[in-house]
């Protein structure tokens, strides 16, 4: 793996989990889970709703977390980034809460 194109894949999904769409909540799932797996699940049929090239960024930062051990937040130079995204996705993303909301609020069928 290349570090500067494991970057840029990092920073495409940070740039989609800020956005508002059923892809936003795909790449905050991606990245959440592999900060913080004890608290964060990655629902794979969400990942239906990236593009290719955003869905190779979702296995490149999932095979960076497994294969290396390297968590995607020790890449980036925004400290606050991660911890900004638990509280962004926090309500809807964190186990605790998961089974408490109707849905993601996105149709998928």
């Amino acid at each position: 793996m290349d570090i500067n194109d494991v970057k840029y894949e990092i920073q495409t999904l940070l740039d989609l989990a800020n956005g508002n769409t059923p892809k936003a909540y795909a790449a905050a799932q991606v990245l959440l889970a592999t900060y913080d797996s004890a608290n964060y699940h990655l629902c794979v049929r969400d990942l239906c709703t990236l593009d290719l090239h955003e869905y190779q960024a979702a296995l490149t930062v999932i095979c960076l977390r497994v294969e290396t051990g390297v968590e995607p937040q020790e890449l980036i130079e925004d400290y606050n980034a991660f911890p900004d995204l638990c509280k962004r996705w926090g309500d809807q993303l964190n186990i605790a809460n998961r089974g408490n909301h109707s849905s993601s609020g996105f149709d998928y069928s």
